[in-house]
């Protein structure tokens, strides 16, 4: 569940998406993201589009986490679309007996989906990718570093579009009012892989490159399955690291 505190964040934003030591807690704090269309277009062909998608979806010090992630429409074609992060679960009042702010599951572990009913129909039917050029784990405390990671580039300052692999679904008002009747998705973590570990030992979220966008969103669940595993360290750089690097100014996209 998401747990909403200003440590150990995992946090997004429109172009990039940052990871603290716990890869479920999270807090939205910025707002100045945006796709443009040649970036769109990395991820599914709009004719026409317009300059940019989702400007300043993210609101700061608030909740509201919509964020563009790439979906299959009813016709099996790909779609832009803002979803809100984090499945949510039923949560009761304990003092009142009424539903309150759900919990909201904003990461799936990869070994769980086939065997959680929170994460099985989802896998199967409603796989999405969501955009991402740079992420950030924190290492130590007071105070932590903050290291960046980016997908490789003969450019220091250059942050390749990548996606993280996710899953979404349509969250049941019932669960608690008619506000939460909306569309959310969760990132999917696998194993660190040697560049991350020594930061954050243990998870890291599924990274797909755009050659494996198609197998991801298309493919069966056995070609999903294959996609879940930590990506290779030669393919990724630290693009920053240091003492308060809350932001990544080059990975706005």
């Amino acid at each position: 569940r998401a747990v909403f505190c200003r440590q150990n964040l995992l946090v997004p934003s429109l172009g990039h998406l940052w990871c603290g030591q716990s890869p479920i807690r999270a807090h939205a704090r910025r707002s100045d993201g945006h796709l443009t269309s040649a970036q769109a277009n990395i991820f599914v062909h709009i004719p026409k589009p317009p300059e940019t998608f989702f400007p300043q979806i993210l609101r700061i010090q608030t909740v509201i986490r919509r964020l563009p992630v790439v979906r299959l429409d009813t016709q099996g074609e790909r779609q832009l679309v803002a979803m809100e992060w984090g499945f949510a679960t039923p949560k009761i009042s304990k003092k009142t007996g009424k539903p309150i702010s759900p919990y909201a599951w904003n990461n799936a572990r990869d070994e769980n989906l086939l065997k959680s009913r929170l994460w099985r129909d989802s896998f199967v039917k409603r796989r999405c990718l969501v955009p991402v050029s740079s992420f950030q784990e924190s290492k130590g405390k007071a105070p932590a570093t903050n290291v960046w990671f980016a997908m490789s580039s003969d450019d220091e300052t250059g942050r390749p579009l990548f996606a993280f692999a996710g899953l979404w679904r349509h969250h049941q008002f019932e669960m608690q009012d008619k506000g939460a009747d909306k569309d959310t998705f969760t990132v999917i973590t696998t194993s660190a892989n040697e560049l991350i570990k020594p930061v954050h030992p243990n998870r890291m979220p599924v990274i797909l490159g755009p050659g494996s966008f198609d197998s991801w969103l298309n493919g069966t669940e056995t070609d999903a399955l294959n996609l879940l595993k930590p990506y290779s360290s030669d393919e990724m750089r630290i693009a920053k690291e240091g003492v308060g690097i809350w932001s990544d100014p080059q990975a706005h996209v």
